[in-house]
């Protein structure tokens, strides 16, 4: 009566089940029961036995007796596995703590054993929702990847798009700039001309003019009046530019 379920665990591979119990008979008992479908429980004889072991490796699934949701200051329903719903879990009861069940309500669970009768079609019907259950949960992982990795791409196309639009915007400015000094080099001084466009455009807040002096070893603002400009102190460049500003030049004026 066991050979289709058992087949399917272990097509799922062995999982890992919990079993809290304060009589080893019944713990026996079911044990027996899961260990003739391939699965080969643990078992926890003290709530704070199980709360411990548990925190250190979460199990696939609990049987918890409901004679065990509280042992002292320790409440079962405050295991932080159980308070976030992360634990699979289902409750053993038989006669005699059949009134404890109601400690469980508002716990999330795959439903209730039944000491008094056979087990064997319970644990089963047990096994089988936490299949589904377990099937669930990887379907709402996978779901929850996909939409992670959705928003990924979107979040990088969306970097790319705004990286896109800042360098059409420069490239486009960087025309019109050059459009407008075109149009006015020929009518004035360089220095003059340069100054009116920059200091037409909103973008820039602050320029300033660097050329080599006539010995070749320094680079010089002149001395310059003219809105948003700025003279900057001399740069000495330790060697003579014999070519114009050489690339070394340059590159400490950029420093």
């Amino acid at each position: 009566m066991y050979s289709d379920f058992q087949t399917k665990t272990k097509e799922k591979g062995q999982i890992n089940v919990a079993i809290a119990c304060l009589d080893l008979n019944i713990a026996k008992k079911l044990s027996l029961v899961f260990k003739q479908v391939g699965v080969h429980p643990y078992v926890c004889t003290s709530l704070s036995e199980f709360w411990e072991d548990s925190m250190k490796e979460k199990p696939d699934l609990s049987i918890i007796d409901v004679k065990m949701m509280t042992q002292g200051d320790i409440l079962f329903k405050d295991h932080p596995l159980v308070a976030n719903q992360e634990l699979p879990v289902a409750f053993y009861y038989e006669q005699d703590s059949a009134a404890l069940l109601y400690s469980t309500f508002e716990i999330l669970n795959l439903g209730a054993i039944n000491g008094d009768i056979s087990p064997i079609g319970q644990v089963k019907s047990i096994l089988k929702r936490f299949n589904s259950f377990h099937s669930w949960q990887k379907k709402a992982q996978r779901a929850r990847e996909a939409e992670s990795f959705v928003d990924a791409k979107l979040n990088k196309i969306v970097s790319k798009t705004e990286e896109l639009k800042e360098k059409n915007f420069y490239q486009a400015l960087q025309k019109s700039i050059q459009g407008r000094l075109e149009g006015q080099k020929e009518g004035e001084d360089f220095f003059v001309a340069v100054s009116r466009v920059l200091a037409s455009v909103k973008e820039i807040k602050r320029f300033t003019f660097l050329e080599l002096s006539p010995s070749g070893q320094k680079l010089v603002s002149p001395k310059f009046l003219y809105d948003k400009y700025i003279e900057v102190p001399s740069l000495w460049l330790g060697k003579t530019c014999e070519k114009g500003v050489e690339f070394f030049a340059q590159n400490m004026a950029s420093q």
